[in-house]
This record gives C-alpha cells, structure tokens and sequence, in this order.
C-alpha cells in the first residue's frame, strides 16, 4: 500500500464524525477512569486504523484491495447489517442546499488542511 494525503484527512473525518461525536463522548465525560489520555489513544488507534482501511480497500493493487476487505470480514457475520443515520443525512442535506458555503458566511467549505489551525470553538450538529 501506498501513503495517500487525502485518505489521511478522510479518515480523521470519519472517526470524528461517525465514532468520536457519538455516545463515546458520553463515556468519557461520565467514567473518570476514561482519562483525555486514553480518548486521545483510542482516537489515535481508530484514524490509523480507518486510514489503513482505506488505503487497502481502495489500494489499486487488487491483492492488497482483496487481502484487506478478507481481513476486515473477519468479524463482522455477526453484526448487525448498517442503517443510515438520520443526523448525518440531515446534516449532509443542509450541506447540499448551502451549495458548499459555510454556515452563516459566504465562503466555501473545504477539505481542512493539516496546517490550518485548531478552531475555538468546536461546531455542534445545531450550528
């Protein structure tokens, strides 16, 4: 497999969205014993994995793109078949009719740089 720039920021998208902004954050406001060191760990552990994930299964070499969907089956026959996620659909909509324009501006969204600063404020499904 090969490093790829844009799957190592679609990873970190997908883990904030679709696994760190879900009940885990309630666990770790809750459980002292869930230290920010310990989310931080995890985060770290789930966008490395998503990210090499990605690269394998969309790797252009079809024994990596094979051999990784084989590994990723392993343990999901039991598991429950997905459905989709009414916020994110809601939120993917309202993406759509701001034709790509950030809330309550008039720039464009893009795809966050690893060099853009940390924002102040972290933006909620409400914003």
């Amino acid at each position: 497999m090969q490093p790829n720039p844009f799957f190592e920021k679609i990873a970190v998208l997908i883990v904030v969205n679709c696994f760190r902004n879900t009940a885990i954050e309630n666990y770790h406001a809750e459980w002292p014993q869930f230290t920010d060191e310990k989310m931080k760990a995890l985060m770290k552990e789930a966008v490395d994995r998503t990210y090499t994930a990605l690269c394998g299964i969309m790797s252009p070499d079809v024994g990596d793109h094979k051999a990784m969907i084989e590994a990723l089956a392993w343990y999901t026959p039991r598991w429950d078949r997905p459905q989709f996620d009414q916020n994110m659909i809601k939120n993917m909509e309202r993406a759509r009719t701001m034709n790509g324009k950030l809330p309550g501006s008039d720039q464009h969204a893009r795809l966050p740089s690893w060099d853009d600063p940390a924002p102040a404020t972290v933006p909620t499904q409400e914003n």
